[in-house]
């Protein structure tokens, strides 16, 4: 196996009848016209590993036309090297999630098993959406890297539904709500230092990778906040919101409310950067996230790539193929035409040409 997935297997998804595409090798290219099925693809590759789409909130969306369901089916690489099987079924409205006939219960599960980036042309929402598409970004590097991280995840959340709830239910004894607020505080406080020691560890690696691909003249800078003022305790700042608290009915102080900068020139990236700059600063913190998580676990990831040549020239295009290349993380991108990624490449590739749904392999 070339990397974490070996082969996938697709039975009514989208235009997609029935196919069965083997990665023989770490590079893989799916060519073919707009609508021929390439994304979907990768949409049924990112569904094995998140349970969801990354292109629609509804299951029944991806059902080919006139069918019942669709299954996507995977065999995917352990950390040990051993292969597994992974099942994803959806029938008659029912969702059935398996991994060596062994039912999966979470999407943190699935997850675990096949950690997955994916570059399309609306991961620039990295710079240009609001802070929690960055806290996402964050979270799923910590995720993979840091077990503990995800429990302390869950802990903050539950904690903070409970004080949220207790503000908007009035007439909660001071005392009771103190509790909460100290919980809280706590549970912050580890979720921020989290962070906090994930974007130290990040940063050197990005800052190499950004240099290889030079972005901009000047590097891109990372600015994080921790959603409660800066020298203060959460527990403080907790207090000192509690009269707003009340008022609004939610906790207005947090690492729910933190956020991270992308500044470039000391602003903020998405308004000095022109559009293949942007692109060129997404990857790099997309790759600086997969290559930290194979330096501190010795696990690869699946980098999804679609339409890779958008918005990028000749010369961009050949250093962030061999970035890609370089790294250890299993390639597979969509092109509309091979020519553009041939002369770039700098290891072997699979190709693969996909037209109205079916898949063949490429001489």
């Amino acid at each position: 196996m070339a990397g974490p997935i070996g082969y996938l297997e697709l039975e009514a998804f989208r235009n997609i009848i029935s196919a069965r595409l083997d990665f023989p090798a770490k590079t893989t290219f799916l060519c073919g016209t707009n609508g021929a099925g390439k994304t979907s693809i990768l949409e049924a590759i990112y569904l094995l590993g998140h349970g969801r789409s990354f292109r629609s909130t509804r299951l029944d969306a991806l059902v080919r036309s006139g069918g019942e369901g669709f299954v996507v089916r995977a065999g995917c690489s352990r950390p040990t090297g051993e292969q597994e099987r992974i099942g994803f079924e959806y029938r008659a409205g029912r969702v059935r999630v398996h991994a060596d006939g062994q039912p999966v219960r979470t999407r943190g599960d699935l997850a675990r098993r096949l950690p997955i980036r994916l570059l399309t042309p609306q991961a620039l929402q990295l710079l240009e959406g609001g802070p929690e598409v960055r806290r996402r970004f964050l979270d799923w590097g910590l995720f993979h890297v840091k077990p503990a991280f995800h429990e302390c995840w869950q802990r903050y959340r539950r904690l903070l539904r409970q004080r949220n709830m207790a503000l908007r239910q009035g007439g909660i004894e001071p005392r009771n709500l103190a509790t909460w607020s100290e919980a809280l505080a706590a549970a912050g406080e580890s979720l921020d230092r989290f962070r906090r020691d994930y974007l130290a560890a990040l940063m050197p690696v990005y800052a190499d990778i950004q240099g290889r691909l030079a972005v901009t003249s000047d590097f891109v800078q990372i600015d994080y906040r921790s959603g409660w003022p800066a020298g203060r305790p959460l527990a403080e700042a907790l207090e000192r919101a509690l009269k707003r608290d009340q008022a609004l009915g939610t906790t207005t102080a947090g690492p729910h409310r933190a956020e991270l900068r992308i500044l470039a020139h000391g602003q903020p990236a998405r308004q000095v950067l022109s559009g293949g700059q942007r692109k060129m600063a997404v990857i790099a913190l997309l790759l600086a996230q997969v290559q930290l998580l194979d330096q501190q676990t010795g696990r690869a990831s699946l980098f999804l790539v679609d339409e890779l040549a958008d918005t990028l020239d000749a010369q961009h295009l050949a250093r962030v193929l061999a970035e890609l290349q370089g790294g250890s993380a299993q390639l597979i991108l969509t092109a509309i035409e091979r020519t553009p990624f041939e002369a770039p490449l700098t290891a072997p590739a699979a190709w693969f040409h996909v037209k109205h749904g079916e898949i063949h392999e490429m001489v």
